[in-house]
């Protein structure tokens, strides 16, 4: 299980998932756009397959969505 999860990894999505990792939490992530994912896992993330995996993944979510659209 991480401490925290990302949903979109845009530009702050991404940088949030970075900071959490760089402070040494575990960080589950989840992106419409898998390159995106591969990026931040890269950096230790671990990404997910579906949002709900992802959400199961901690008990704290953090959605970074430019709109409503984007769900």
């Amino acid at each position: 299980m991480s401490d925290v999860t990302m949903i979109g990894l845009g530009a702050m999505g991404s940088a949030l998932a970075l900071a959490y990792l760089r402070n040494g939490h575990g960080v589950s992530v989840w992106n419409r756009t898998t390159a995106r994912m591969t990026s931040v896992g890269n950096e230790g993330a671990v990404p997910c397959e579906t949002a709900w995996q992802a959400v199961r993944a901690s008990p704290v979510t953090v959605i970074c969505l430019d709109n409503y659209d984007a769900t």
